[in-house]
C-alpha cells in the first residue's frame, strides 16, 4: 500500500474514532473562529528586492505562493514574513541580489490556490517557487486523496508555466503549537496534518526539481530577541498565525533547506 492510500485508511479510521465528538469539535472550531481577531495580510512589499553590489550576476527571482502563511498574516510587511526572511537568507548564502514576488491569499486550500492564484502569477521567469499550504486543508479535514490530487494538479499547473523553476514545498504549519486550540482540537488537527503530509511525500519523486521539507517547524524551547525571552505560546499573533519572530524562525528553516537541497550550486565563495 502506497503512502497516499495508507494516509487515506488512517484518515478514515481517525474520522471513525472522532465521529462521536465531531459535532462538539465543529462547534468548538466555530467558536474559536468567531473569537479570533481578523488579522489582515501583510500589505507592504508583496514584491521586494535585496540588492547585492555585483551587477554582472543576474538576481535570483523567487515566487512565494500559498495561504495565510505566505500572505504574511500577522505582520505588516513581507520583509518580516516568509518571503522576506527566505529571500534574505538566500541572498546571504548565494551572494546575489534576490527579488521576491508574493502571490498568496488567506483561507485558500491547495485546490483554490491552483484555481484562483496560479492565473495571477506575473509573467516572468522564476528561479525558485516556494509553496506554503496545509493549514486550510487541515481545518477543512480534506481527504488525503483529494489533497494529494489537488497538490499534483497545482504542481502540474506551475510546471506548465515555469518549466525550469525549482519548486520547494515548505513544511506544514505547526498546528500542534497553536495556543488558540484546546487540547482535543489540537490532537485532531495534528493527526490530520500528519496524514496530509504523508499523502504528498511521493511528489518529489513524481516531479523533477521538486523538493519537500518534511521536518517539523522548529518552535520548541525558548528564544531570546532584544534581551526578551519568548516561549512557543508567544510566537502566534492571534493564537494561530505567526508573529514576526515565528516567521523568522520558520523562514530561516525553509531557507536552510532550500540552500542545502535546491540551490547549493549557486553559492559564490568569498573572494571569488
Amino acid at each position: 500500500m502506497n503512502a497516499v492510500w495508507t494516509a487515506k485508511v488512517r484518515y478514515l479510521l481517525r474520522l471513525g474514532i472522532s465521529l462521536p465528538i465531531l459535532p462538539y469539535l465543529y462547534w468548538l472550531g466555530k467558536r474559536i473562529q468567531t473569537r479570533m481577531p481578523a488579522l489582515p495580510e501583510a500589505a507592504r512589499n508583496r514584491m521586494g528586492k535585496i540588492a547585492f553590489p555585483r551587477a554582472s550576476i543576474q538576481p535570483l527571482n523567487i515566487l512565494c505562493i500559498g495561504e495565510s502563511s505566505m500572505a504574511g498574516v500577522g505582520v505588516e510587511d513581507h520583509r518580516d514574513g516568509l518571503a522576506g526572511v527566505i529571500s534574505d537568507k538566500i541572498h546571504r548564502f548565494s551572494r546575489r541580489s534576490v527579488r521576491w514576488t508574493v502571490v498568496a491569499q488567506s483561507g485558500l486550500t491547495a485546490k483554490e490556490v491552483r484555481e484562483n492564484l496560479v492565473p495571477q502569477i506575473p509573467k516572468q521567469m522564476y528561479d525558485l517557487i516556494v509553496i506554503g499550504l496545509g493549514g486550510n486543508d487541515t481545518f477543512q479535514m480534506s481527504s488525503p486523496l483529494k489533497w494529494h490530487q489537488a497538490f499534483r494538479d497545482l504542481l502540474d499547473s506551475l510546471r506548465q508555466k515555469h518549466h525550469n523553476s525549482k519548486i520547494v514545498i515548505a513544511n506544514m504549519p505547526p498546528v500542534r503549537w497553536f495556543p488558540a486550540f484546546p487540547p482535543l482540537l489540537r490532537w485532531l488537527m495534528t493527526g490530520q496534518i500528519q496524514l496530509l503530509k504523508q499523502a504528498i511525500v511521493d511528489l518529489p519523486q513524481r516531479f523533477e526539481n521538486v523538493f519537500f521539507l518534511q521536518e517539523h517547524i522548529r518552535l520548541d524551547g525558548q528564544y531570546t530577541e532584544q534581551g526578551k525571552q519568548f516561549r512557543h505560546r508567544d510566537l502566534f499573533s492571534d493564537g494561530v498565525h505567526p508573529t514576526k519572530l515565528a516567521y523568522r524562525l520558520w523562514g530561516e528553516q525553509i531557507a536552510e533547506f532550500i540552500c542545502d537541497k535546491a540551490l547549493g550550486h549557486l553559492h559564490t565563495p568569498t573572494g571569488k
